[in-house]
């Protein structure tokens, strides 16, 4: 048998936010925010972050988040696709 994730762990977190992308993207960015403050920097959760300041109309803030994440990882398409 596997052993359930602590509901509390980085895993569940952005899957949580993940999974809200596509339909509270409020609620997504909320969460993004949140990892970020436990785990600045966190590529995934700064690409979450983007993506849902985008889905909420705000390209300025968007661009804002994704341009840094895609030049400190110019190998990684997906912050390059968001910022695009």
């Amino acid at each position: 048998t596997t052993t359930p994730e602590p509901a509390g762990s980085l895993e569940v977190a952005l899957k949580n936010a993940a999974q809200l992308l596509t339909t509270e993207p409020r609620l997504a960015r909320e969460q993004a925010e949140e990892i970020l403050k436990v785990v600045p920097e966190h590529p995934i959760a700064t690409l979450y972050l983007g993506v849902a300041r985008c889905r909420l109309g705000d390209a300025d803030a968007a661009a804002a988040v994704l341009r840094p994440l895609a030049e400190a990882h110019p190998d990684w398409a997906p912050a390059h696709h968001e910022l695009g």
